[in-house]
């Protein structure tokens, strides 16, 4: 049986995959982790855990672990780049437009 996620309000497969229409998202959630030198982010809202691709290549935010985050952008895909090591299984990947501290 393969894991199911929820991605607004529809169920998505556990495989790896690249959307063909990229849906838009905004949502606020907290800080788990940091990928990349600190350039893109894990994340965990109430219900889902997400991988999020920062939108500026000098950002860092390595020490935003902990923090709450506002994330605009839009779920490009399902990555399964971390899962088994970090996450538990493949995750929605977010390609950001905007990320700020709403703490």
């Amino acid at each position: 049986k393969k894991s199911r996620g929820v991605v607004g309000g529809e169920k998505v497969s556990s495989k790896e995959e690249t959307f063909a229409q990229p849906r838009a998202v905004t949502l606020t959630a907290e800080v788990i982790s940091t990928f990349v030198g600190g350039r893109d982010l894990a994340v965990k809202s109430d219900y889902q855990q997400f991988y999020v691709a920062g939108y500026a290549d000098e950002a860092n935010y390595s020490e935003w672990v902990g923090a709450k985050v506002k994330v605009e952008g839009m779920i490009v895909g399902i990555t399964c780049a971390y899962a088994k090591t970090f996450f538990a299984d493949c995750v929605p990947e977010i390609m950001a437009s905007s990320i700020i501290k709403v703490e």
